[in-house]
């Protein structure tokens, strides 16, 4: 990871805005799913999951990321997203390794997720394993259910 990024939690209202827009921007604007769409109740607080941003020097958003627990000993990443040109710089590899290591913090074991199809080869890659098929958003948008276990 390039030194010039910044990582961890959005902090200010200018990075909650960004972090919100790089959401909808890539996982809801193509399906022109209105905005708003790319929230949902554990987004409100922000403190019931983990929230993660990538920003350049710059302040712009490169990547986001979210992990929730979903029972004592797992958590759930969702809304991973990253802007279309920072793709293949290392910014979905390092907000996993974020979110991981937050997990392991909160004393979790397992973690996992919803990746959609072309994108199952990146968590592959990371360590996740196929855990079967996952949800078709919007009718079109088929996903993987994967998952990893966290070491400590």
């Amino acid at each position: 990871m390039p030194e010039s990024w910044r990582i961890g939690p959005p902090a200010t209202t200018a990075e909650w805005q960004a972090y919100f827009a790089l959401r909808w921007q890539v996982l809801r604007a193509p399906w022109r799913q209105p905005r708003g769409s790319e929230r949902d109740a554990w987004d409100s607080p922000p403190s019931r999951a983990v929230h993660c941003l990538v920003r350049d020097e710059g302040g712009a958003a490169l990547g986001v990321g979210r992990l929730q627990r979903v029972t004592e000993g797992e958590g759930a990443i969702r809304y991973m997203a990253v802007a279309e040109d920072a793709r293949g710089c290392g910014v979905g590899t390092a907000i996993l390794a974020w979110l991981e290591a937050r997990g392991r913090e909160m004393g979790l074991g397992e973690i996992s997720l919803n990746a959609r199809s072309g994108a199952v080869g990146f968590y592959r890659r990371q360590g996740y394993a196929e855990a079967g098929p996952g949800p078709t958003l919007f009718g079109c948008i088929t996903h993987t259910r994967m998952h990893k276990r966290l070491t400590p």
